[in-house]
């Protein structure tokens, strides 16, 4: 519904760039799906990235990233990607949220950043 809202206005585009990630109720698999202002959308089952920073944040998720990490240790590998490609983009900055999803709750943390 999302890409095809965002493809219909593709001539007069919403300046958005959206992140939509989740759970499947039946299998608990994760999926992360990222889309740009027109409505194409990026299937990498482990990493996505939007934003000012997204290139520097990209890099570092990659580096981080393991599969089947424990929720502690993705909440740190999110943050210092966060946290390091934010630094790296002066359009970016004064902290970030971090949402850890898992089946059964999910957990919000705030981290603060640079404030320049």
């Amino acid at each position: 519904m999302l890409t095809n809202l965002l493809y219909e206005r593709r001539f007069g585009p919403y300046f958005v760039f959206s992140l939509v990630i989740g759970l499947d109720p039946k299998t608990g698999e994760t999926f992360v799906y990222d889309s740009d202002n027109i409505g194409a959308i990026s299937d990498n089952v482990n990493l996505a990235t939007v934003g000012t920073a997204s290139d520097y944040i990209f890099g570092l998720g990659e580096l981080f990233f393991k599969p089947n990490m424990n929720a502690d240790e993705l909440f740190e590998a999110t943050s210092q990607s966060l946290l390091n490609g934010v630094d790296r983009d002066s359009a970016s900055g004064w902290g970030v949220l971090v949402y850890v999803v898992e089946r059964n709750k999910v957990t919000v943390r705030e981290l603060k950043g640079r404030q320049d």
